[in-house]
């Protein structure tokens, strides 16, 4: 017998058949990845997010800071989204961080743009043995001799040390790697910038390292740009990689 109730529940059923067959999205449907479908504007001042409290950046190039720690977190993550390569983390020259701090509120590719410097992303191995001596060029730059407190390494939340300054140079000591000590000689996928990562080992101080990925012609600004962008809501990034500080020390 066909009844009122009968008939909705045809009629339910049948709509729901046809929304099926026409590609309607159900509850099944994976989300998209928003790396995969955001497209990068080089060049404008458009809106990436919300910070919800100001990420300071106050003398980053001698210490630890927020603003460090999300910038290497966003290379990090940003390598490993667009290489499809395994990333164990990001090193970046903490010299190279050029403002005090992010402001809460909105925040757009304008403001990230002028945090760090123009170079590029690479992608390299590095041994263990490579990445501590890396890490202590920067904690002391040797000239003629001297030596000047150069400035800090940046890192991602996966790698710690701690910089002992009772000794003359200092020196980057107990260098951990997700909680372990770093392995001299094991290998280490390293997201870094130019600076570091497309140099030969007879032109600078830098370690040459090997497998060297360009991911030119992205800006390291414009990785920490679409990691803000595809987290949408940003706080500031914990302290806790970075014991001690890098003695500011002039030479002529």
């Amino acid at each position: 017998m066909f009844t009122r109730k009968n008939g909705i529940l045809l009629v339910s059923a049948l709509m729901f058949m046809a929304l099926v067959f026409i590609g309607c999205s159900t509850d099944t449907d994976p989300e998209p990845d928003p790396w995969g479908t955001f497209v990068w504007q080089e060049e404008g001042n458009f809106e990436l997010g919300t910070v919800t409290a100001d990420i300071d950046g106050t003398d980053g190039r001698y210490k630890e800071t927020p603003l460090g720690n999300l910038i290497a977190d966003g290379i990090a993550e940003y390598t490993r989204h667009s290489s499809g390569e395994q990333v164990d983390f990001a090193l970046h020259n903490g010299q190279n961080l050029k403002v005090n701090k992010l402001s809460s509120g909105k925040i757009t590719n304008a403001d990230i743009s002028g945090t760090i410097g123009t170079d590029t992303l690479y992608l390299v191995s590095y041994t263990g043995e490579e990445i501590t001596t890396l890490i202590n060029i920067f904690v002391n730059s040797n000239s003629n001799g001297k030596w000047n407190a150069n400035c800090i390494a940046l890192v991602s939340k996966e790698v710690s040390y701690t910089i002992l300054t009772g000794i003359n140079p200092p020196i980057a000591a107990n260098i951990k790697v997700n909680g372990s000590p770093i392995e001299l000689a094991k290998t280490y996928r390293v997201a870094v910038g130019n600076f570091i990562g497309a140099t030969t080992a007879d032109q600078n101080r830098f370690p040459e390292g090997t497998n060297k990925t360009d991911l030119g012609p992205t800006k390291l600004s414009e990785a920490v740009a679409q990691y803000i962008y595809v987290q949408g809501t940003i706080s500031p990034p914990e302290l806790g990689r970075i014991t001690g500080t890098v003695p500011v020390i002039q030479t002529n």
